[in-house]
């Protein structure tokens, strides 16, 4: 979700703010070029106007660098960035501690109340630790999700998640409706398992 959000916002700043500043001023610049060359500068009438557009289009492009700054697509952009990073870092340490878990399992009992209870500690340590993560990522984020990007997300994922319930059964769209969550921490689709 993040990651989309940061791709929805350089969208939107492009299209809406830097590519506007980029033509203004670039007419902004043949027009002061222009007042200065010699076939404008005989006609005085010609070269008022061509000096007074240079100059409005200065203007222009310095009250849409104003918005833009006041907006500010792109920090929002940088911010879901950093979100995005800091969900799938957590993605990787969860895999890491399942995978880790997993291979303890197929060398121990899990029967054995020592084993439980020393997993059940390791497992509560790290989803504290973890837990901090979230929290500070969760306060640095001051921006919600764009609605856009959120709308475009999670419709689709529904309607994907209510077609593989009426295919495959009930434990094939308890994996579906995992995927929305797996996928705005950043985990692919095919690492969700419910095994």
């Amino acid at each position: 979700m993040y990651v989309m959000s940061a791709q929805y916002c350089d969208a939107e700043d492009l299209k809406k703010y830097l590519a506007p500043i980029i033509v203004v001023t670039s007419l902004a610049s043949v027009c002061g070029f222009a007042a200065g060359s010699a076939y404008v500068s005989m006609d005085e009438d010609l070269n008022n106007w061509v000096s007074l557009a240079s100059g409005l289009l200065g203007v222009l492009a310095t009250t849409i660098t104003a918005v833009r700054n006041t907006v500010k697509f792109d920090v929002k952009a940088e911010m879901f960035r950093g979100a995005a990073g800091q969900y799938r870092l957590l993605a990787t340490r969860l895999e890491a501690r399942m995978r880790e878990h997993r291979m303890q399992m197929m060398h121990e009992s899990w029967s054995d109340p020592a084993v439980r209870r020393r997993e059940i500690d390791t497992f509560n340590t790290f989803f504290t630790e973890n837990y901090k993560v979230i929290l500070t990522s969760q306060a640095e984020m001051k921006y919600f999700p764009p609605g856009a990007a959120v709308g475009s997300h999670g419709g689709a994922e529904r309607t994907r998640v209510r077609a593989s319930a009426r295919k495959s059964g009930p434990l094939q769209a308890a994996r579906g409706a995992a995927l929305p969550v797996a996928s705005w921490i950043g985990v692919s689709a095919s690492r969700v398992s419910l095994r």
